[in-house]
């Protein structure tokens, strides 16, 4: 499942402009995937370099 969740949320990254920041929460509510849950798979593709994130206002 968090192979599955990881892609749809990698998919909604790649449709986005260079640069371009969107929230884990926005995914989270467009897939239907718990914030919670998302952000632990967030926290390993971090980890593998495939993602990167900010903290704060407007971060993603």
């Amino acid at each position: 499942m968090r192979a599955k969740y990881g892609l749809k949320a990698m998919s909604d990254l790649a449709q986005l402009d260079r640069g371009a920041v969107l929230q884990s929460r926005e995914i989270a509510e467009r897939r239907g995937i718990s914030k919670k849950f998302l952000n632990a798979i967030f926290a390993d593709l971090r980890v593998a370099g495939l993602v990167s994130s900010r903290k704060g206002p407007g971060g993603g």
